[in-house]
């Protein structure tokens, strides 16, 4: 589990474990390039190839803006850390996916999304299935 914040990301990693659930976190920043390249390497190395990838940054810094006041100068900062962000991630995890023909990658989320429920869901995806396709799942929540 990457994220920015390793004191989330332990007690996240300590609540899955006392579930029975081998986890562990990984400190990477989505606006900051070489620390996603980072932890991904750590978490590869630590466990081989990923099997399943879950992205839903949130930057609170990155305020809405009504429609008709959307411009390039407030555009290109989400465009930077969601889009972009998203690029890079799914690129560390992609070509391994596609070799294997296998894999999930996840996207979306929201900032009030209870973790536990998030967490347990995943898990009891990728148990349930018995034969992995590589996919997106775009969530509106």
């Amino acid at each position: 589990m990457p994220a920015r914040n390793a004191a989330k990301l332990d007690a996240l990693a300590a609540e899955l474990t006392a579930e029975g659930i081998e986890a562990a976190g990984f400190t990477g920043d989505i606006s900051k390039p070489d620390t996603i390249t980072e932890a991904f390497a750590v978490i590869k190395e630590r466990y081989g190839t990923i099997d399943v990838l879950e992205f839903s940054p949130v930057d609170q810094t990155l305020g809405s803006v009504e429609v008709l006041d959307v411009g390039p100068e407030n555009l290109q900062p989400q465009l930077d850390f969601y889009l972009t962000g998203a690029i890079r991630t799914v690129k560390q995890v992609a070509s391994n996916m596609i070799a294997a023909e296998s894999g999930t990658i996840l996207g979306g989320g929201h900032p009030r999304v209870n973790p536990d429920v998030v967490a347990r869901s995943y898990v009891d995806l990728y148990e349930s299935r018995t034969e992995a396709e590589l996919h997106y799942v775009a969530l509106d929540t």
